[in-house]
């Protein structure tokens, strides 16, 4: 992918709490946040109640981005378990980083299940998490390259996910090129006449049109390659039908203002609930 937007995805499957009990998690996952203008990613990797996290972001005061790899362990409080974050240390010099406040992860659950994920760091800033399960070698690659990570020494843990499959071309034909997050305001469910949409594909259309050629964007909405072209808009309701909507973003995206990534192919997309 040209540009891939970190999401951390648990599902109740991943996610288990038995009474008082530490909750256990296996697996790699992605996550972001954004703290005023500077957006923060970063890899989670756990087995059971502890793991690491490498997170990389801009330092405006140093002018550099900053990498760091953090121990990450559950512990119980009042507030509810807490994936705490400890013992941070610069990876480009391997040192204690001192003057970073380790992040913890704090989970709720909503009413469908799913769940939200919030940082606090100790210095008591917060931020809403996103987040999506990364399942394969080449995925975690990407993840690390977009971070400025070398992927040969951090030493993620590839027991933690599944096996890549064989590389063929059609797995190749499969890989996503380029991927985009974006708010479907209510501007995005009205055509230019000033109509209501009534499909999927004509509102993430209009999501486009909005963006690229009338300047009309969401906080959240980032830009892409593709749809900046109205012909290659066209065929983007072509494309949703060869692609997929995963099934708890339709209605959102039909009667709400959803966030959604959308991951583009060579033929198609498909579209993920945030």
């Amino acid at each position: 992918m040209r540009k891939i937007i970190l999401y951390f995805l648990l599902t109740l499957a991943s996610f288990s709490v038995v009474a008082e009990e530490i909750p256990s998690i296996k697996g790699v996952y992605g996550v972001a946040w954004r703290v005023g203008f500077i957006t923060y990613r970063g890899l989670l990797a756990m087995e059971g109640s502890k793991g690491e996290m490498w997170v990389s972001f801009f330092d405006t005061s140093l002018n550099q981005t900053r990498k760091i790899k953090m121990n990450m362990r559950f512990i119980s409080s009042s507030s509810g378990h807490i994936l705490a974050g400890y013992d941070p240390i610069n990876i480009d010099t391997n040192t204690m980083d001192t003057n970073y406040s380790p992040d913890n992860l704090m989970f709720n659950v909503l009413p469908t299940g799913k769940f939200e994920l919030f940082n606090v760091n100790d210095s008591g800033v917060a931020a809403k998490i996103t987040y999506e399960e990364i399942t394969t070698k080449s995925e975690l690659n990407e993840v690390l390259g977009e971070m400025g990570v070398n992927s040969e020494t951090s030493n993620v843990p590839i027991n933690l996910f599944k096996s890549e499959p064989k590389r063929t071309a059609s797995v190749l034909s499969e890989e996503a090129s380029e991927s985009y997050v974006a708010r479907l305001g209510i501007k995005d469910h009205f055509n230019s006449k000033g109509e209501r949409l009534s499909s999927v594909a004509a509102i993430i259309r209009q999501d486009r049109a909005n963006f690229h050629d009338l300047n009309v964007r969401d906080s959240e909405d980032e830009s892409d390659s593709l749809f900046g072209n109205k012909t290659n808009r066209e065929h983007l309701e072509g494309m949703l039908n060869r692609g997929s909507v995963e099934s708890s973003a339709k209605e959102d995206i039909l009667n709400g203002t959803p966030l959604i990534l959308v991951k583009i192919y060579k033929n198609s997309i498909k579209v993920y609930a945030q």
